[in-house]
């Protein structure tokens, strides 16, 4: 199979996914359209940002066309806005391109049926969105059908499952994010460390609640532990790395009520993760998931315990290095993805 990925990398995952399958018998590659984020590692990839030159946007268009002809399946994440008028996905329409559209948390979170069991979200809500929450419901569901229309098929983690509107798609694949571990070396909390590091590594800070982690951090430093806290924002993606891969401790969100790439990466390194799970979610994870699960305002308590506790920080971070290893590695979830693909191809 041939499998063009795009048009975004968002967490690195068509850049992840893309250099898995070639490691296959199939070919990949990644095509992006937006933005150069610098949070993201785009190794591998063909990357045109937007520019307002009409050579940009031809150079744009003729690389789109030529990669879709060039597929036998479309691997495409995030929304449909690289052409007007949604002449991409009508032309992937037209030519019968058998097709999959992988959702991977704002494009498609509903702030309605969040509000419902996470009222850390729905306090923070007006932080990091401009538009009303109804507006937001009308926009993801206006999205969906549009990739439906198109003759999309759509793949989405099992926590995400809730936001998709009934009735929508023909088929809906359960798909866990993924890492390549073996690129990530472990690096267990060493058990005597008395001074351990602890790194929080916002993207927003506003949808990660880092307003939590720096009330706790103040408040465990008022007692005196011996501690050091680094906060990652506005680096990039190699640097974050680095940072993680060097700490005790990975304080994650306490917004989003689940877990994403970040929290990813640091148990693959074998470090301890903190973060909020919220109930629905939690009992959704397999039940071996070793993030410690915190809200927001106990982290200070929760902090201090593991800071106490080299032995048990460096036990939770073999643990967590196993869970990535069993449930998110390339390795198990890209032979699953490449029969998604298969039977994508079999129902067009």
């Amino acid at each position: 199979m041939k499998i063009l990925h795009l048009p975004y990398n968002i967490a690195s995952f068509a850049t992840i996914t893309v250099n898995a399958i070639n490691q296959t018998e199939h070919q990949a590659k990644g095509l992006i359209l937006t933005e150069n984020n610098k949070l993201h590692n785009n190794s591998n990839l063909t990357v045109i940002p937007p520019t307002n030159s009409i050579f940009n946007k031809i150079k744009r268009l003729f690389f789109f066309v030529k990669a879709v002809l060039w597929a036998d399946v479309i691997h495409w994440y995030y929304d449909e806005k690289i052409l007007k008028k949604n002449y991409a996905l009508r032309f992937i329409k037209w030519l019968k391109k058998p097709a999959i559209v992988e959702w991977l948390g704002t494009d498609i979170r509903n702030p309605l049926i969040e509000f419902e069991d996470n009222p850390y979200f729905k306090a923070a809500y007006p932080l990091f969105y401009a538009l009303p929450p109804e507006k937001i419901a009308e926009q993801t569901t206006s999205m969906q059908r549009k990739f439906a229309e198109a003759g999309f098929e759509t793949a989405l983690c099992s926590d995400m499952q809730k936001y998709i509107v009934p009735d929508v798609f023909n088929k809906c694949h359960v798909l866990r994010q993924r890492i390549a571990v073996k690129n990530l070396p472990k690096n267990y909390p060493l058990a005597t460390q008395q001074k351990p590091v602890l790194v929080h590594a916002p993207s927003k800070k506003d949808v990660k609640g880092t307003h939590f982690v720096l009330k706790a951090i103040e408040t465990l430093k008022a007692q005196n532990l011996s501690f050091e806290f680094k906060i990652i924002h506005n680096q990039t993606h190699e640097q974050a790395i680095e940072a993680i891969q060097n700490c005790d401790i990975f304080i994650d969100q306490f917004i989003i009520g689940g877990y994403g790439m970040a929290a990813i990466e640091a148990m693959a390194f074998g470090k301890p993760v903190i973060a909020f799970i919220k109930e629905a979610n939690w009992t959704d994870y397999p039940a071996s998931c070793p993030i410690i699960n915190t809200k927001g305002e106990d982290l200070a308590t929760t902090l201090k315990i593991l800071i106490l506790n080299g032995q048990n920080r460096n036990k939770i971070g073999i643990h967590s290095r196993a869970y990535v290893e069993q449930f998110h590695d390339t390795a198990v979830i890209i032979p699953d993805l490449l029969e998604i693909y298969k039977k994508v191809i079999d129902n067009k």
